[in-house]
Parts: structure tokens; sequence; C-alpha cells
């Protein structure tokens, strides 16, 4: 047993390498948290060094894999989320080593400065997230929501009252630009009454992520004449954008991205179902 658990902590080294190279070489972001990767990069290959001596070959072959993975997640949402995605990572690693030693009754001298080190990335994650998008996410959050939940309520009525897709697509975007200045004067005056944010940053995200959904749910109207095919893809955009706002939220704020996902789809869905069944009663074909 412990053999296999310094095998695995040398393999986990090996791959944390791999990807604080690729991402200090690739990733766009600011030269200072590059530098933090291309640092970080160096003390895993130290330590993969130094635990293949004590175990022998612990090399892996998906380590290219991993690198390139966290590659995309970088680019999808943004370095913040990387940061934070590392600084997991290097909690589960200083965890490990911590545990190893208290089982094994060790403070060998190459297991201390492992801690050492990983204290040291974990703190340098940390101190280089992005705190002004951490703490405006709940405006962005809130526009999303919003728009996600009112918008597809809106064309959920539109399959039983309208039977031109275009001028469903223009009731959204209508109903979407009025509800965008409505949303953004909400969050204004909320920020007021919130410590260290800005009245007008926060309107600005929320409007901003408002009106970004209202134009990608309206653009499957545009596309088709089929009102059920618009709808049906306008909720793939919408359970889409569930999916990946979730990640965002359960990455930063330590969630279960599971239940947030299926939190936030299961209002979506019931919401438009309501009011399909609203929409269908009334019966009205607008042409």
């Amino acid at each position: 047993m412990h053999n296999e658990d310094l095998k695995k902590m040398c393999r986990d080294e090996f791959e944390a390498y791999h990807i604080y190279t690729y991402l200090s070489k690739y990733l766009m972001s600011d030269d200072k948290v590059r530098k933090v990767f291309k640092d970080a990069s160096k003390d895993e290959w130290k330590h993969y060094q130094i635990l293949s001596k004590v175990v022998g070959d612990c090399s892996s072959k998906v380590s290219s894999i991993k690198a390139m993975l966290y590659f995309i997640i970088a680019v999808l949402f943004g370095t913040t989320i990387t940061l934070k995605l590392m600084e997991y990572s290097e909690k589960s690693a200083l965890k490990s080593y911590k545990t190893f030693a208290e089982v094994n009754n060790t403070s060998s001298s190459f297991v201390t400065e492992l801690i050492k080190d990983e204290e040291i990335h974990e703190r340098n994650f940390f101190n280089n997230l992005d705190e002004r998008r951490i703490k405006y996410l709940s405006s962005i959050a809130l526009g999303v929501s919003d728009a996600l939940v009112e918008l597809t309520g809106i064309y959920a009525g539109a399959l039983g009252a309208l039977s031109s897709t275009t001028n469903a697509g223009l009731v959204g975007i209508l109903a979407g630009i009025s509800a965008t200045l409505s949303m953004s004067v909400a969050s204004y005056t909320q920020a007021k009454q919130e410590v260290g944010k800005s009245p007008k940053l926060s309107a600005l995200y929320t409007g901003l992520a408002y009106f970004a959904v209202v134009m990608a749910l309206a653009i499957p109207y545009f596309l088709t004449a089929s009102i059920l095919t618009a709808f049906s893809s306008m909720l793939i955009i919408a359970i889409a954008i569930i999916a990946y706002i979730s990640f965002y939220s359960s990455v930063l704020y330590e969630k279960s991205y599971l239940r947030e996902f299926a939190e936030g789809t299961s209002l979506l869905l019931g919401v438009s179902f309501m009011l399909y069944l609203i929409g269908n009663t009334l019966g009205i074909s607008i042409t």
C-alpha cells in the first residue's frame, strides 16, 4: 500500500507537470499568471523526479490529453476557473502528502519538501484569482438565469399562441430588450446596498448577460419556419447555457455541479410547460 500510494502521487506529479507546462506556454493570460504556472511546472517536475527514484517509472500516457483538456477549459471558462481548478488540485495533493506522512508516521525531508511546495502552489493560485470576475458573477448569473426562465416561458407560450416563427422571435427580442433594461436597473439598485460592488458594473454585467441570452435563444426562430423545430432548438441552447453557468458557479463556490444543473433545468422546463399550457389554452393564432 505504501508503494502504491507513492506511485499514484508520482503519476499525479507527472501529469501536473505537463498541465502546468502547457498552460504556461499557451494560456492567453497576463505574464504574471503564466509565470505562476511555469514555476509550478518546475516544482512538479522536481517532485516527479524525487518520487520516481523511490517507486520507479510512473509516467502517464494521458498527461498530454489532460493538459489539452485543461487548456480547453481555460478557453471556454477563462483563467479564473482554471486557477480555481488548479487550486483544488493542489489542495488534494497537499492532503494526500499530509495523510501519507501521518499514516506512515514519517517526517522524511522529501515529504516535507513536497508539502511545502504544494502549499506555495495553492497560495499562488489563490492569490492570482480574478476577484472582480468572482465578485460580479452573481450579477451575470442573475441576468442569465432570469433571461432563460423568462424567454423560454415566452417561447413555450408561443407554441400554442403563435404560428409564425418570425413573429415569435420578434416578440422574444422585444420582450428581452425591455427586460434587459429592467434587470439592469434592478441590479444597479441592488448593488448600491452591497459593500465593495460598483452599481454601474453590476448593471452592465447583468444587462450584457441578459441580452446575450435573449439573442442566443432568438436565433432558431429566424432560421426555420417550424415553430416546434425553433422551440426545440431554443430549448437545447437554453440547457447548454445552464450547463455552462452551472459549471462556472459550481467550481467557484464549491457546489455540486449536477445539483446546480438539475435545479436550473427543472426550473426551466417547469416554467416552460406551465406557460405552454396557458398559451395553448388561450388558442390565439397570430399570422
